[in-house]
């Protein structure tokens, strides 16, 4: 089907947008600052992003990379980055679990996708749990699948199961005066 905006001739290389990649301007230049040079970030707009050769700006540390991150310059994931990249195709993931559905693809077994052990479980819903996974000195959440998680010794928040979790009002009493009135 045609396209209905003219979105494609603004993004005609891969169809998705850039990464927010920051720039710095220097005696040399313009380059793009290492990653952990967290204060000098200023992110360009998305025209000069779309404009500039990011690959030849990039630092060292960061061509290591085979693909580059979408979430490279985002200072909550820098821990998690290399957790979050295929070790047979390079692709990065936003999550751990789209990474474990991803290797389905490869045919990776099972008992080679390990286990994620949390260090609490926050909270729970149908068969996902939130989990509360430390990577170096921080901490972060994420959902994942129940049969992902190794929860041997957490306790993990029982499902709600009675009706009454949800108070149910008539529209009577919703609309009633909430103030009580003197009697003379």
């Amino acid at each position: 089907s045609p396209a209905r905006s003219s979105y494609f001739s603004l993004i005609s290389k891969s169809r998705f947008l850039p990464p927010p990649i920051p720039l710095i301007q220097t005696r040399d230049g313009l380059c793009i600052p290492e990653r952990t040079e967290t204060e000098r970030f200023k992110f360009p707009s998305l025209f000069i992003s779309l404009s500039i050769d990011m690959e030849k700006l990039l630092p060292r540390s960061s061509k290591s990379f085979k693909i580059l991150p979408y979430d490279l310059y985002c200072p909550s994931v820098q821990s998690s980055l290399t957790d979050r990249i295929c070790k047979v195709c390079n692709a990065y993931f936003p999550s751990i679990t789209m990474l474990k559905k991803h290797h389905k693809i490869h045919q990776i077994p099972s008992d080679r996708v390990t286990k994620v052990r949390p260090l609490r479980i926050a909270a729970r819903r149908q068969n996902k749990l939130m989990a509360i996974i430390a990577l170096e000195e921080s901490e972060f959440a994420e959902w994942l699948d129940e049969d992902e998680v190794d929860c041997g010794g957490i306790v993990i928040p029982n499902r709600i199961t009675d009706d009454t979790s949800m108070p149910v009002f008539h529209i009577e009493e919703h609309l009633a005066s909430p103030w009580e009135e003197d009697e003379p």
